[in-house]
């Protein structure tokens, strides 16, 4: 099972398809699949079926950004890379050795890019990562539109980092899906609908 956000993101794990508290998002580029979180390790099989349903076996994931070093975001990390030596993991230089050194529900975890505030992935996926000292924002850019996940606050708020709602107006952004990585739920905003938030810089 699966949900369908809108911009080619997917909510593949998390409630209300699974019993994890946090969502985990499956985004499609022309050039990459990319998870936001890797869920639990007890639904590493539910998640590669959902993944399948889609057509996207594990080995064709690219990137898995971890927001939150805790078993409910990132528990089945480790499994993924040892199922796909090829997968890239993304986190934050704050979060990075938590992820390394595990604890409380987490395997220990390698991670292949630290991110220290901002750093585009690839330049023909057009997605990029936005790190501060209190939270993670994944975006990826299309003709017109965006689609933003945050780490903490989440849709319910439509509060975004300074920084990225910088890249946001840079890009000529009207519509954008403003999703949380902490709780399952996404917004449609329109660019003029959004609010500077104080944080980043």
């Amino acid at each position: 099972m699966h949900l369908y956000m809108g911009f080619g993101l997917y909510q593949v794990l998390g409630r209300p398809l699974s019993m994890g508290e946090a969502p985990v998002y499956l985004l499609r580029t022309p050039c990459s699949n990319i998870l936001v979180n890797t869920g639990r390790a007890d639904e590493v099989e539910i998640l590669m079926r959902n993944l399948l349903e889609l057509g996207v076996g594990i080995s064709e994931v690219s990137y898995a950004i971890l927001t939150v070093p805790s078993g409910e975001a990132a528990g089945s990390c480790r499994i993924l890379r040892e199922l796909n030596p090829n997968l890239l993991t993304v986190a934050s230089v704050v979060n990075a050795r938590a992820f390394r050194e595990g604890g409380k529900g987490l395997d220990p975890c390698p991670i292949s890019i630290e991110v220290r505030e901002q750093y585009q992935l690839d330049e023909c996926s057009g997605v990029s990562v936005f790190f501060n000292a209190v939270d993670t924002a994944v975006a990826a850019f299309g003709e017109g539109w965006g689609v933003a996940i945050l780490s903490v606050g989440g849709a319910a708020s439509s509060t975004i980092p300074r920084d990225l709602v910088k890249e946001v107006l840079s890009r000529g952004v009207g519509r954008l899906l403003l999703c949380s990585a902490a709780e399952p739920g996404c917004l449609h905003l329109k660019a003029s609908e959004l609010r500077l938030g104080t944080k980043g810089g």
